[in-house]
């Protein structure tokens, strides 16, 4: 079933990005026609409108998330339901058969004349009586050995109430009453207290299993809300990272190639950013096994454009941190960041293999970063390093430092 849900997830994303994909690219067709000079800025806002506008609100969906499963409440009508679905399905105790017998021959022998003659004192006698029997049979309904004692107590109160009411009765009259009235008044106590007895211990059967359903379905709950929000961020960082840095560095090389004249690299330029906006969205779900070469990939796009010089200090192929994935998507947000808020030219990355950790320092000339509250980015950096990062600016050099410290796998 969870994978399933995670398929389903995974597909539901994926035809919305190819709809916002195939806008983008209507959208850039459309604006392509009007020369080669506004084509940048066109770029820039398709970037921003489309594909990081996305990437920001799948990113607030996965914080914003409230759970769908609440605790379970019950009213008069559900246990109504219970008393119903109970007297069905039970078959009435042998000892309430019982207590009617002998209530209706002990009680007119103890009984006075004016107490049967008082429509008062018989409606006390039956409220009183049923009120003890559901008391008990809550108190002892709760263990499964006690039902039956809680029955016998039950059947003893329904028999003792009545009685000595009767017996405090002053003895001014020593003629018995009409028995039919006072008879009809036990039998109808007996049946609700029955009733009561039956509709309590099915409530809280039905309790305990809602309980037990719902405990499943809140773990359930949970792990779907885990897979979602995997998903999601793991998608949104796709399409803050992947789109957005081609539509960035592409605007960049039709920049560079208009300011040196030369229409085939603004024709090439152009034509990767059609595939980009045409092409099937897939996202790989892989990790990728030498870091170094993960870092190369995700600088690959501004590769003649601006100036990146890789130092590598980890000289392990196997697998050093936990996920060289998220080194990547740091460090691509990062040259991103650099370019597109830095206006940077050259862009150093220094990978450090430390005691416990692998740090990534890495360090642009641009000119720095705003106050502005942190965004999707930050979370990112947040979540690969588990909050292990900083970012500060060396005003001396003129230059902005970002340390990216990873666990080590």
């Amino acid at each position: 079933a969870l994978e399933e849900y995670r398929f389903k997830i995974e597909e539901n994303i994926q035809v919305k990005l190819n709809v916002t994909t195939a806008q983008a690219h209507k959208l850039f067709a459309s604006l392509n026609t009007g020369g080669s000079e506004s084509l940048p800025e066109y770029l820039r806002v398709i970037s921003n409108e489309y594909f990081r506008l996305t990437a920001h609100k799948m990113n607030l969906k996965v914080k914003t998330r409230q759970p769908r499963v609440e605790n379970i409440k019950y009213n008069f009508f559900e246990f109504k339901a219970a008393v119903s679905a109970s007297v069905k399905t039970r078959p009435l105790n042998p000892l309430w058969f019982a207590t009617v017998i002998v209530v209706t021959i002990a009680v007119p022998l103890t009984a006075k004349a004016q107490y049967l003659s008082i429509p008062e004192l018989a409606l006390a006698t039956g409220l009183t009586t049923f009120l003890v029997q559901s008391l008990l049979l809550r108190i002892f309904q709760r263990v499964e050995k006690q039902k039956t004692l809680a029955t016998v107590f039950a059947t003893i109160a329904n028999i003792a109430i009545p009685i000595a009411i009767a017996r405090s009765l002053p003895h001014n009259d020593p003629k018995l009453g009409n028995h039919i009235a006072f008879i009809f008044v036990v039998i109808t106590v007996t049946c609700l207290g029955h009733i009561a007895q039956a509709g309590i211990l099915k409530e809280s059967e039905l309790r305990s299993s809602s309980l037990k359903d719902l405990m499943e379905l809140k773990n359930t709950e949970k792990e779907q809300n885990a897979e979602f929000s995997k998903i999601t961020r793991d998608w949104a960082k796709y399409i803050h990272g992947n789109y957005t840095t081609k539509l960035e560095s592409a605007a960049l090389a039709i920049e560079a190639a208009i300011s040196s004249e030369d229409a085939e690299a603004v024709e090439r330029a152009i034509v990767e950013v059609g595939k980009t906006l045409k092409s099937e969205s897939t996202r790989s779900v892989s990790n990728p096994q030498v870091l170094i070469n993960e870092v190369h990939d995700r600088c690959a796009n501004w590769q003649g454009l601006i100036e990146i010089d890789i130092q590598n200090q980890v000289h392990s192929d196997t697998s050093v941190v936990a996920s060289i994935k998220d080194v990547g998507d740091c460090v691509e947000e990062a040259v991103l960041n650099a370019v597109r808020h830095g206006d940077c030219s050259a862009i150093e990355i220094q990978i450090l293999e430390k005691d416990t950790s692998v740090s990534v320092v890495i360090t642009n000339n641009g000119k720095g970063f705003s106050d502005k509250p942190r965004g999707f980015g930050s979370s990112i950096y947040e979540d690969a390093t588990v909050g292990d990062w900083k970012l500060w600016r060396d005003e001396k050099n003129k230059s902005t430092i970002l340390e990216l410290n990873f666990t080590k796998s």
